[in-house]
């Protein structure tokens, strides 16, 4: 296998991996694995559970898997998984009569490992969907799954082609737009009550929100810091923001 086919993404990295087979094996189209070597433990244990659930397994070269993954470490395993993104009307419609729910935006995030560190926490936090740009930030790479453990195969994605109007749109389904990030005005966040249709947004690592979409927030929330460095990894603030809101509507461990 040279490339992949249009629609076809890449999963890399062992648990990466290993969660798709135990959550969600029905969406691998085939696990592409290197040449085993006699005494690896852990390569033998992924392999058999591949095959236990019934997911076709094929040999590749590393130098093979290496291409495909564009560098992005592998640890010997990649998933070749269908795109399953659903479009925002859909996603809005689905959560038409929901009470509570809770929607992330991500504001040109550009390194994939916070990206996927952010994808971690939102589907840790019961997230009912991640909203990002395709022109904008890192997209949903290899690394980024690597870096999201599994969770970008297990939340909700949805891609835009302008974020600005995503959040139109988001807003006039019910949900109150909150931005992540220190400026006047902005409380901090456990001392904000988080409505209960809450859209997150999160800017980029280095500008922040960017000013077009800035406007349309409804309320700002920060995350008061005691030390010497005045800024928290914009993944570290998602999931003490989601923490927040989870703490506050909390779910039940069977949704």
């Amino acid at each position: 296998m040279d490339k992949l086919k249009p629609g076809e993404r890449l999963v890399v990295g062992r648990n990466a991996v290993r969660e798709l087979l135990l959550k969600d094996p029905q969406r691998i189209s085939v696990l592409l694995v290197v040449k085993q070597e006699a005494g690896d433990r852990r390569k033998a244990e992924l392999f058999e559970l591949a095959q236990s659930k019934g997911v076709k397994v094929a040999s590749v070269s590393a130098k093979d898997l290496d291409q495909l993954s564009a560098g992005t470490p592998h640890q010997s395993f990649g998933a070749v998984v269908e795109s399953s993104q659903l479009e925002l009307k859909d996603l809005l419609a689905d959560l038409r009569d929901r009470t509570s729910a809770l929607l992330v935006l991500v504001d040109a995030i550009q390194d994939p490992h916070n990206f996927g560190a952010v994808l971690r926490a939102s589907e840790c936090m019961g997230v009912d969907g991640v909203i990002y740009s395709r022109n904008r930030g890192a997209g949903l790479t290899a690394a980024v799954s690597k870096s999201s453990a599994g969770a970008s195969e297990l939340v909700t994605l949805v891609e835009v082609g302008n974020l600005a109007e995503a959040c139109r749109k988001i807003q006039e389904a019910g949900f109150w737009l909150v931005g992540a990030e220190h400026r006047e005005g902005a409380k901090g966040v456990s001392e904000f009550q988080f409505p209960e249709r809450t859209a997150l947004l999160l800017g980029s690592e280095g500008s922040g929100i960017q000013p077009l979409i800035r406007k349309r927030l409804d309320f700002a929330v920060e995350i008061p810091l005691f030390g010497q460095i005045d800024s928290l990894n914009v993944s570290q603030a998602a999931a003490i923001a989601l923490y927040e809101f989870r703490r506050q509507h909390p779910l039940t461990h069977d949704g």
